[in-house]
């Protein structure tokens, strides 16, 4: 098993933290009532991971696009569970 470089860190880092600052941006633009409803908050959520993972192709390549989808799914996916699943992972069903 081999350790990732610190690129990669840095590019999952940045689709992680990427993801809910570009979600913000977003929703700021769109209804409220879109954003507040569970769907339309995913909907917008999912659009910003694969929006900035597209950036990150076109700017930087395909692997670097794939580290930033790979830190944005994860962002996703511990959203899933605080939303969903609280008691699954201990820590994760605190607001």
């Amino acid at each position: 098993m081999q350790i990732p470089s610190l690129q990669t860190i840095a590019f999952v880092s940045v689709g992680f933290v990427g993801t809910p600052v570009l979600e913000g941006f977003i929703a700021s633009f769109v209804p409220v009532t879109f954003s507040t409803s569970t769907i339309g908050k995913y909907v917008i959520r999912i659009g910003s991971m694969l929006g900035l993972s597209w950036a990150a192709r076109a700017g930087f390549g395909r692997e670097r696009g794939n580290a930033v989808a790979i830190g944005g799914g994860v962002y996703i996916l511990t959203s899933l569970i605080k939303d969903f699943a609280p008691g699954i992972i201990p820590g994760l069903g605190l607001p």
